[in-house]
């Protein structure tokens, strides 16, 4: 081992297209597999992706905030907090929403009734111009 020839084994591109040796797992040349399949693209083909800037992902978000406010008929604030809990998906938002409100609220931290409510019907006196307001 005196040069780094010695190191590295010789592989050329014959051997490694080679499939005779039966040690073939199942790359993307791997035609030998019978699936039933109708479409004569390649296994190996990628998916279809858009890159997306900062501004359509804000876009989108907010797009998924107001569906579900106004479908649920909640506040923004709840809206957002609901699609971080179920990781930005309005589906599953909309199924465990209509399937189990209360446990919903209960495992996001969302109050069914405000904790302030005002339930005088008095008026109140302005300390500051002394009117009687509702």
């Amino acid at each position: 081992m005196d040069s780094e020839d010695d190191m590295f084994p010789v592989i050329d591109a014959k051997s490694l297209s080679d499939d005779s040796n039966g040690n073939n797992i199942g790359g993307c040349g791997d035609d030998t597999d019978n699936y039933d399949t109708d479409d004569n693209s390649a296994s190996c083909d990628q998916q279809p992706y858009k890159v997306l800037n900062e501004d359509d992902i804000r876009q989108r978000q907010d797009d998924d905030i107001v569906s579900i406010s106004l479908v649920l008929s909640v506040t923004r604030t709840a809206s957002s907090i609901l699609l971080r809990h179920y990781n930005w998906s309005v589906s599953a938002v909309h199924e465990a929403w209509f399937a189990d409100e209360d446990g919903v609220r209960e495992a996001v931290g969302l109050l069914k009734n405000p904790i302030v409510r005002f339930r005088s019907k008095r008026k109140l006196t302005c300390w500051i111009c002394l009117e009687k307001r509702p």
